[in-house]
């Protein structure tokens, strides 16, 4: 009797343990169906809104996270959705619109509590002037160039994106393509954008704030070339003003260097005084020409074959005042005997267009004192032959 019980008691126990195994296994095999339909139901939102956009969808696979590429007239933009491979999993969409020229990188990321610490600590954090976005995100880059770049129009748009939904982490970065030229502007929000609607936005508007950027970029060089009648020539890590302003010719650039630093250079042809070199007067080598302003003597260094020729030429109060602004005000700028050279570390957002008419202007007084003293020398030198005579 008793070996039937036990008996009983093991198929009773194992009928239970089968079923509450089915159960388990059931249980367990509908999470995975339901997580699979749900991620595919959140996939098919990003091929929606990229197909809607003319686009690519890009399914996602065990190398790489679903995405979408949408053709535009600047490049391709592209839109991912994808998780962080670790423990936390945490899921974020990425939109990146090119811009097919290179504008300064700047970093924003959300405030938090621990960016005070770091701030006090010696971390960056450039300040706008925009009570609302110096509030909300830490910005990172070259502080001037960050600051010409962010201008009312553009803190606009970046305050528009962040209250679009503001309920979640929003973070922006203006970056060199890798490998490439040009620039991306990313946008990444800390969240898979499912709704159409909202998606669909979020593209529009960070595609809007990449045309303003490189608006922004280009406006200094465009008033430039309106202004003065100059040709604008863009290519991806350079700009090219030339053409004549005064009658003389000139050019100006703005390139970006290895190091991802910005120089502007302004250069404009002149006729002067042989051998001429005029510096910032911490840039001179050797001895310095005696010039009869003391003044402008502890500001420049000059240099040249006729000391007379190039003193002559600097006892010109108008000329002074052109130049001052230029070599001592631009420490590494130059005047030579077919030359003057500005050149600046900055960007000169919204003086470009007067610095380039001042290099030029210069150029034109140097030729015209020039060609003024020869004369006046080849006269002095026939009436010395006719009294010899």
């Amino acid at each position: 009797m008793g070996s039937v019980t036990s008996i009983i008691t093991l198929l009773l126990t194992l009928l239970i343990g089968g079923v509450l195994g089915v159960s388990l296994l059931l249980g367990f095999g509908g999470l995975i169906w339901y997580g699979h339909q749900r991620l595919q139901a959140q996939l098919a939102v990003l091929r929606t809104v990229t197909e809607g956009f003319g686009g690519h969808f890009e399914p996602r696979s065990f190398r790489r996270h679903a995405s979408g590429r949408i053709p535009t007239d600047d490049g391709t933009t592209t839109v991912t959705f994808f998780q962080t491979r670790d423990e936390s999993s945490i899921a974020f969409t990425d939109i990146e619109v090119p811009i097919p020229i290179c504008v300064p990188s700047v970093h924003l990321t959300p405030e938090t509590a621990l960016s005070g610490v770091s701030k006090a600590l010696g971390g960056q954090d450039i300040e706008l002037g925009d009570p609302a976005l110096d509030h909300a995100f830490v910005i990172r880059g070259i502080s001037e160039e960050v600051r010409g770049l962010l201008s009312p129009e553009i803190c606009s748009q970046i305050a528009r994106l962040r209250d679009l939904h503001s309920s979640r982490h929003l973070e922006l970065a203006l970056e060199p393509v890798r490998g490439g030229s040009g620039m991306l502007l990313r946008v990444r929000k800390k969240e898979w954008l499912t709704d159409e609607d909202l998606l669909r936005t979020y593209i529009s508007v960070a595609t809007e704030l990449a045309s303003a950027v490189r608006e922004r970029h280009l406006a200094p060089w465009r008033a430039a070339s309106e202004a003065l009648g100059l040709t604008l020539t863009e290519e991806p890590r350079k700009l090219t003003l030339s053409g004549s302003v005064h009658g003389v010719r000139v050019q100006a650039t703005l390139e970006l260097s290895a190091k991802q630093r910005w120089l502007t250079r302004i250069y404009a042809e002149t006729r002067g005084p042989p051998g001429l070199r005029l510096v910032h007067v911490d840039h001179g080598e050797g001895a310095s020409i005696r010039l009869a302003d003391p003044v402008l003597g502890m500001m420049v260094h000059v240099s040249g074959e006729e000391p007379a020729a190039v003193s002559a030429l600097l006892q010109s109060a108008e000329l002074t005042e052109t130049l001052l602004p230029i070599v001592h005000g631009y420490p590494g700028s130059t005047v030579t005997e077919d030359t003057v050279t500005l050149v600046s570390r900055e960007r000169l957002w919204g003086r470009l267009t007067e610095r380039v008419e001042q290099v030029a202007r210069l150029a034109a007084q140097v030729s015209q004192r020039q060609a003024a003293g020869s004369a006046q020398a080849l006269r002095a030198r026939q009436a010395s032959t006719g009294k010899v005579k």
